[in-house]
């Protein structure tokens, strides 16, 4: 589901940009098409990492309930701590897979967002204003994947009750 509100987000900004562009000349359909590209291209990018995801979410739950497995995925993010210590242990699970995931994208991830935030920057300067989106949105992006691993730390610390964790 990520990965299909990824390329959704890149079809629809990719189609307005594409479609405001008055150096193209593209019609609307064109536009669309073209945002439907780089939207595919934008899922299928995303979709090796959620596979992962998936299927680590699909080991570390099984047994429990579509519930319990539900409620320990947003406890892993999240939320209050679960009461149920299965739910729990399996949220710790999800979560230090995160961690691990994060850790070792973390400078190749960094350095992405910020790549394509100059990219953004740059083509705002010399194409079209609507650049400056794409740069706030690759800027935030770079500046939230940089405290991930610090928020994740916090939030192994508060399902866990380890207080030097945090």
């Amino acid at each position: 589901m990520q990965t299909l509100g990824l390329g959704l987000v890149f079809t629809a900004y990719g189609a307005f940009l594409l479609g405001t562009d008055d150096d193209l000349d593209l019609s609307l359909t064109q536009a669309l098409l073209s945002g439907l590209l780089v939207g595919v291209v934008a899922g299928l990018a995303g979709s090796r990492g959620a596979r992962r995801e998936d299927a680590r979410f699909r080991e570390v739950t099984a047994g429990l309930s579509r519930h319990a497995a539900r409620t320990a995925d947003r406890a892993s993010r999240r939320g209050p701590v679960p009461t149920d210590p299965r739910v729990r242990v399996a949220a710790v699970r999800l979560l230090d897979g995160r961690r691990a995931a994060t850790s070792a994208q973390l400078v190749v991830g960094a350095l992405a967002f910020t790549l394509a935030t100059g990219c953004a920057v740059l083509l705002a300067l010399n194409d079209t204003p609507w650049w400056w989106l794409g740069a706030v949105g690759f800027g935030a992006a770079a500046v939230a994947w940089c405290f991930e691993p610090a928020r994740l730390r916090r939030r192994r610390a508060r399902l866990t009750d380890d207080p030097v964790a945090a």
